[in-house]
């Protein structure tokens, strides 16, 4: 079987085939089809032909990356309108300016939010569900918390967890800090920490952007990404 591929690679090649095609053609891998044929010398034009075509493929495989970049940035300026123009709807509007405010802006696909006040995550995970019809198991968690007061790193996921809704399964790898040395003041550590809440979603990133920018007047190109 092996060597009716190999006569059968050595004729393709012969017809001016190159070594990914006849792999191709036969199933069989592009290093064995090199070590069949590699004795044999492929006519100055059969070379010219094959060098066209993988300028040919290359330029299509460059194309269609070219266009799918295109198709993906073409989606994201018209889910940016869909946000400009929702800013009649005072409860986007409220969401949209909260996270412009508190909320991260350095990626086009993802919505984030990290806070250490209840009311704040609560309101916005609420937004979140109304304005966008997510889901509670949609959404991930990461907390960060000093372990100063005698509690355990899962009693502070539980807290967190029943006060958002999100499951625990949800909470990904913390950032925990035991045995440090306390401040005083205003800067005195928080119980349970801050919580972030993410959702990769690249439509309602760029919807929010879009309502942000509509209701303040502003332009923002790098948020398209």
């Amino acid at each position: 079987m092996k060597s009716d591929k190999k006569v059968a690679a050595v004729c393709l090649r012969k017809s001016g085939m190159s070594v990914r095609e006849i792999s191709k053609e036969l199933s069989v891998s592009k290093s064995s089809v090199s070590l069949w044929v590699r004795d044999i010398e492929l006519t100055e034009e059969q070379c010219v032909i094959l060098k066209e075509n993988q300028c040919s493929s290359f330029e299509k495989m460059r194309a269609s990356k070219l266009s799918y970049a295109d198709k993906c940035r073409a989606n994201r300026v018209e889910w940016q309108l869909e946000g400009r123009n929702r800013i009649g709807d005072i409860d986007f509007v409220a969401g949209c300016m909260l996270y412009w405010g508190e909320g991260g802006k350095t990626s086009p696909s993802t919505v984030v939010m990290t806070n250490s006040d209840p009311e704040i995550l609560i309101y916005f995970k609420n937004f979140l569900l109304e304005q966008f019809e997510v889901s509670p198991e949609s959404l991930k968690s990461c907390i960060n918390v000093h372990l100063d007061y005698g509690l355990l790193y899962e009693d502070v996921k539980s807290y967190w967890s029943n006060l958002l809704g999100i499951p625990e399964c949800n909470f990904y790898k913390p950032q925990l800090h035991v045995g440090e040395k306390r401040t005083k003041g205003k800067h005195k550590r928080l119980q349970y920490g801050t919580v972030q809440i993410k959702l990769f979603n690249v439509r309602i990133a760029q919807t929010i952007f879009g309502g942000i920018q509509g209701h303040a007047g502003i332009n923002k190109e790098e948020w398209l990404g």
